[in-house]
């Protein structure tokens, strides 16, 4: 037997369908619109609406930036060395989206006469929640397609799908 012969041919790639891309853009879609949301709408709502003062929406931003460091190789880290019988990424992404929603409304409920104090407590707590609930899902989301498929020309198209 030569060492040709005894080669066995590289598996072909599987391809993906449009539906399946579609849905894979569909959830780029929904983080997107929550944290354009978020990102826009957050010190305008602090400050416009319940009277935060600028220096405390700076703070918590910072303070929010910091953390934003701290968990993104952080979880990372976790997703990357999870093994389970749903895979790596799949559980957090199942079971972080509720409290994703969750920690997103819990953003816009704070208490509407509370000293400044209060609110600046309010924003901080609820914004470093949200953060570590979107971290984990946009890390896991992110971070799944290298595990979809090995075809560079599939992974571009999710890519594409999801911008």
């Amino acid at each position: 037997m030569t060492a040709t012969a005894s080669r066995d041919p590289a598996p072909q790639p599987i391809r993906l369908s449009r539906s399946y891309k579609f849905v894979w853009g569909l959830a780029s879609l929904g983080t997107s619109l929550v944290s354009s949301t978020y990102g826009a709408l957050l010190p305008i709502f602090y400050q416009d609406y319940l009277g935060v003062r600028a220096r405390w929406i700076a703070l918590a931003s910072t303070l929010y930036a910091i953390w934003n460091a701290v968990n993104d190789p952080l979880f990372g880290y976790i997703t990357d060395s999870t093994r389970s019988r749903w895979g790596r990424r799949i559980p957090y992404m199942r079971f972080t989206a509720p409290f994703l929603a969750l920690f997103f409304i819990l953003v816009w409920m704070a208490p509407v006469h509370a000293p400044d104090a209060t609110l600046f407590a309010w924003m901080l707590a609820s914004m470093l929640l949200y953060d570590t609930a979107y971290t984990i899902i946009g890390l896991a989301y992110s971070a799944l397609l290298p595990e979809v498929t090995e075809s560079d020309a599939e992974r571009n198209g999710l890519q594409i799908s999801s911008s």
